[in-house]
């Protein structure tokens, strides 16, 4: 079972920590938190707004540093890598988005400059990279989609180095900046939750998979019943009714929950304070006067500013109740899932068997 985390007491004191480098290196780092710990020294004001989805959506993030110098505003450039780290005094500063600039600009607002930085997670990846491949009978599914999502990781073009009309010359590439480090993890938690709904983990029939990556990991997806997603950097694969390896979030009023839950048709829409480790994929255990029950976070938005009002998440949560919040990971490998209506089930079972999987 799901441990709790209870985060009321240790939501003061906020800060955001905002590092900017080529290839994933620290070149500049900004802090909003003057503090020699730290040593980031500035204790600059940082707002930022962050889209994150479970979806293989862009995750996309706006981040404004106000009043950086003169000498630090041309150190951020398109195609760099920024990580935005957010927490509080009495807790570690955690992740809360890392993607590639997609564009950068400076602008006077009355006695400040503001450094606006807009970002996407995966963006050059996700355009650039092609999977094609056949798959003979007999072939593990978890084989087929380690095989796509790795393409993910194989140079891509380096749309800043090379020029636009370079003749014959060979497009100058970089490494991609995305990883699979939880892809083994990720992929027995899915081969498990297969095996529990009864669907076949082999091919029966051969496979070929060819066309963009991206499109080809949604395909399979929709296959074999799973989200996938780059998050921070990250390819995160989670089965239908599975949440993420960790603690299960506690939503309270007296945790950080803000406002009156708003029920939705498939669960709920609420707003919480900033709570570290909140992400896609987290499961939520909701306790309100108006709405109790189990959920698997689907979206975050996070939006914060060091010195004004705006420190909160809104979450968009698919309901669970009926199926035990149980963390997938390596070692347990167990199936967390309600699984689909008689009726859905056969359409599924049906596609499965067209697809040569079941």
């Amino acid at each position: 079972m799901t441990d709790l985390l209870d985060p009321g007491a240790e939501l003061y004191d906020r800060i955001a920590v905002v590092d900017v480098g080529p290839g994933g290196a620290t070149g500049l780092r900004v802090s909003s938190y003057d503090a020699g710990e730290l040593e980031t020294g500035e204790g600059l004001r940082v707002a930022f707004d962050v889209q994150k989805t479970i979806q293989s959506d862009v995750n996309k993030a706006r981040i404004q540093i106000y009043n950086l110098s003169a000498d630090s505003r041309p150190r951020i450039g398109k195609g760099d890598v920024v990580r935005l780290r957010v927490g509080y005094a009495s807790t570690p500063l955690e992740l809360a988005y890392e993607g590639e600039v997609t564009r950068v600009v400076s602008d006077r607002s009355g006695p400040s400059i503001i450094t606006t930085i807009e970002a996407g997670d995966g963006v050059e990846t996700f355009k650039a990279q092609d999977a094609k491949a056949t798959f003979p009978a007999g072939t593990k599914v978890r084989a087929v989609i380690e095989a796509v999502a790795k393409k993910f990781t194989e140079s891509i073009r380096d749309e800043v180095r090379t020029p636009v009309f370079y003749g014959k010359a060979p497009p100058k590439k970089k490494p991609s900046r995305l990883s699979t480090r939880n892809l083994d993890r990720d992929l027995a938690a899915l081969e498990s939750s297969l095996v529990a709904q009864g669907f076949a983990t082999t091919l029966r029939r051969s496979l070929s998979v060819a066309g963009n990556a991206r499109e080809a990991m949604d395909a399979l997806g929709r296959q074999w019943r799973f989200m996938w997603s780059v998050q921070d950097g990250a390819l995160q694969i989670v089965a239908y009714g599975a949440t993420l390896v960790g603690e299960a979030i506690l939503l309270s009023p007296e945790s950080g929950l803000l406002g009156i839950p708003a029920p939705l048709d498939f669960g709920v829409k609420l707003t919480s304070r900033i709570i570290p480790g909140l992400r896609p994929g987290t499961a939520i255990v909701l306790r309100a006067s108006t709405l109790s029950g189990k959920y698997i976070a689907e979206s975050v938005h996070f939006t914060g500013d060091t010195r004004g009002q705006e420190w909160t998440a809104e979450i968009e949560a698919r309901n669970m109740e009926g199926t035990a919040i149980t963390v997938l990971s390596s070692d347990t490998a167990t199936a967390a899932s309600t699984g689909p209506s008689p009726a859905a089930a056969d359409s599924i079972r049906s596609a499965g068997q067209q697809a040569g999987v079941l």
